[in-house]
């Protein structure tokens, strides 16, 4: 029992857990407890080929400070 008081057999109930607990530490099992997780789908539904072209994604060179070549 969680309180430690004293009560007749008849009195306690059973837990979910397994626990016998007095009528007022009685917790009922929490319904999230029971839901199922569904799995994700991370694919991309359509995927378009990257263009060599294009140029974003193209890497940026800075010059170090104090130089003259821009």
């Amino acid at each position: 029992m969680r309180c430690g008081a004293k009560y007749k057999a008849n009195e306690l109930r059973k837990e979910w857990n397994g626990l016998i607990v007095c009528p007022t530490c009685f917790e009922t099992r929490q319904p999230q407890d029971l839901i199922k997780g569904r799995p994700d789908n991370p694919s991309v539904p359509f995927s378009v080929p990257r263009d060599p072209q294009d140029p974003i994604g193209t890497p940026v060179v800075i010059p170090p400070y104090g130089s003259n070549l821009l």
